[in-house]
């Protein structure tokens, strides 16, 4: 049986890796990126080792890893859009890491990918940074569906 090859981004203690090995029963992880030092080390502490661990997500050359990636997941940094935070949305500092998403999976090509964020990107400005992001998105889009 196939062994599906996994990458995460925003890796953080690696809940995509405990979540596949439920789902798959085992899955081999290609690639994590991770910028928090204490998440990595929870990481790793839970996990195999990836293949390779990135700590930011700006110095991945995915390219490297076209073809390889069964399902790539990740969610960026949700304190740009989040109801609780400034709301400073694509524009903050963390907010655009959503553009950083969207360049892996252009360049990767995974066979599937799931992106994840809270609420409050789908109203920021708006709804237009949503809409974006979407539309950027759609010739990759099999199935789009905010759950919440």
């Amino acid at each position: 049986m196939h062994k599906i090859s996994l990458a995460t981004l925003f890796s953080g203690i690696g809940a995509p890796e405990f979540a596949a090995r439920e789902v798959f029963g085992e899955a081999k992880t290609i690639l994590a990126c991770e910028i928090n030092k204490f998440a990595r080390q929870s990481y790793l502490a839970n996990h195999e080792a990836p293949l390779a661990f990135y700590e930011d997500v700006c110095d991945l050359d995915a390219k490297a890893y076209a073809g390889q990636i069964d399902i790539l997941i990740g969610g960026s940094p949700c304190q740009d859009f989040s109801i609780a935070g400034h709301r400073a949305g694509e524009d903050g500092e963390r907010g655009n890491l959503i553009w950083q998403f969207y360049r892996v999976v252009s360049e990767a090509c995974p066979s599937v990918f799931i992106y994840e964020n809270v609420k409050g990107f789908l109203s920021i400005n708006g709804g237009k940074s949503y809409q974006r992001f979407m539309d950027t998105l759609r010739g990759w889009v099999i199935t789009a569906t905010p759950k919440f």
